[in-house]
């Protein structure tokens, strides 16, 4: 199946489901791939994997039916109380600050050592209320906060 056959099932009036199955299965396959490179390329840049495109987990999670990926914003997103600041460490691509984090605190502080993973998040994963840093969680001193919990 090619891009043209794509296009000519998706502008006809009528699909067939085994057509419709095609494109939904190439569509995952292409998500799949693209994330999949992300995270080879991220591996390629700096000799070992640095940071995880969450994306990928949910590209993926249709298959394997496991949230694994989730529990961690799950369970913190349980214990911020509306109103909260949050530090997070280690932030990563930014996935669980903006989907776990920031739509309950009222601000939070994402720090990574990881400059792609920063941009990527500031990218994909930006709100008003929230602050990406580019910091040695171990050397450098931390944001002022209020609270901080582990996740």
């Amino acid at each position: 199946m090619n891009i043209q056959h794509i296009q000519d099932i998706l502008f006809r009036s009528s699909t067939n489901e085994e057509e419709a199955l095609q494109i939904k299965n190439l569509c995952e396959l292409y998500i799949s791939k693209f994330w999949e490179h992300t995270y080879y390329q991220s591996m390629a840049n700096y000799g070992h994997h640095v940071w995880h495109p969450h994306q990928l987990d949910l590209a993926m999670w249709h298959r394997d039916r496991n949230p694994h990926f989730a529990e961690r914003g799950i369970y913190s997103h349980q214990v911020i109380s509306p109103g909260d600041n949050v530090l997070e460490l280690c932030s990563g691509d930014g996935f669980y600050t903006y989907y776990f984090f920031s739509g309950k605190a009222s601000h939070v502080d994402a720090l990574d050592i990881d400059d792609n993973a920063l941009e990527h998040a500031r990218r994909h994963h930006s709100s008003s209320n929230i602050q990406y840093y580019r910091s040695n969680i171990v050397l450098d001193p931390f944001p002022e906060v209020v609270a901080v919990f582990e996740t």
